[in-house]
């Protein structure tokens, strides 16, 4: 009896492995997008606190912020990617398995 290439790959562990790897990229593209953002709210935290007030913000983004906003942008693709193809590979591996 010939088997499937989805009940070969339900039966061995190169899926679980693949699905671990894909979740480690997510994660890394979670802290690259909100690392920038993070650091622009603690550095208006810190400062709000040393100067007792508000501090001044430009009515136009500055060269930084506009890069951080762009690559939290960046970074957003890879995780979507990244889960979605996780999603895939795990609802596959249920189907290989549900065969058997």
């Amino acid at each position: 009896m010939k088997t499937s290439l989805r009940q070969i790959l339900a039966d061995s562990h190169v899926s679980a492995v693949a699905i671990a790897v894909l979740l480690i990229w997510s994660i890394d593209s979670v802290f690259e997008a909100l690392w920038g953002p993070i650091l622009n709210a603690a550095s208006f935290l810190f400062t709000a606190v040393a100067v007792l007030g508000l501090p001044y913000i430009p009515p136009i983004f500055s060269f930084s912020q506009r890069f951080f906003s762009q690559s939290a942008s960046f970074f957003s693709m890879p995780l979507a990617l990244s889960r979605s193809r996780g999603f895939c590979l795990a609802g596959s591996m249920e189907l290989g398995r549900s065969a058997a």
